[in-house]
């Protein structure tokens, strides 16, 4: 039986390419072009009609949300608070003491509305928090001058 089956060797494209080494590429489709990423011409649009003041259906607001939530992550990098928007996603952002397991001790958790409207300017942190529309724990738990994420300007051209 020895001389039946050659030793295991990886493929070159295989151990040279980690993309390769992913789930995603045995599945047929690149890191890029994960279903359910979320690009900014089928957000924007929806955003700038919240702006203008529509309501969006539930779809459309989690779609919007989930855009944003990965917007405002990759502008304030971190692991120091969780920004949670239930039935959207949560993200953690801002650099500082991280933490791993359990709840984190900075929470930002708020209804999908309440987020899409922070992030479109439709209403200001402060008002939020006074109108009890947030849940914010921990010394670092605010998001007062992280929102708007989006300014008139970039809001009109998707209109």
């Amino acid at each position: 039986m020895a001389g039946l089956h050659a030793p295991w060797t990886p493929l070159a494209s295989w151990a040279s390419n980690p993309a390769a080494r992913s789930p995603a590429a045995s599945r047929g489709y690149s890191l890029g072009s994960m279903p359910g990423t979320i690009e900014s011409h089928q957000a924007m649009p929806l955003l700038a009609r919240a702006a203008a003041g529509e309501t969006l259906e539930a779809d459309q607001a989690r779609t919007a949300a989930r855009f944003a939530l990965r917007e405002l992550a990759q502008r304030h990098p971190g692991r120091s608070v969780e920004v949670r928007v239930p039935f959207a996603g949560a993200v953690q952002i801002l650099p500082g003491p991280s933490h791993r397991r359990g709840t984190p001790p900075n929470v930002v958790e708020m209804a999908i509305g309440v987020f899409v409207d922070l992030c479109v300017g439709r209403s200001t942190w402060d008002e939020a928090v006074a109108a009890g529309e947030v849940s914010a724990s921990g010394v670092r738990a605010s998001l007062s001058g992280l929102v708007p994420l989006y300014g008139d300007a970039i809001l009109a051209r998707w209109r």
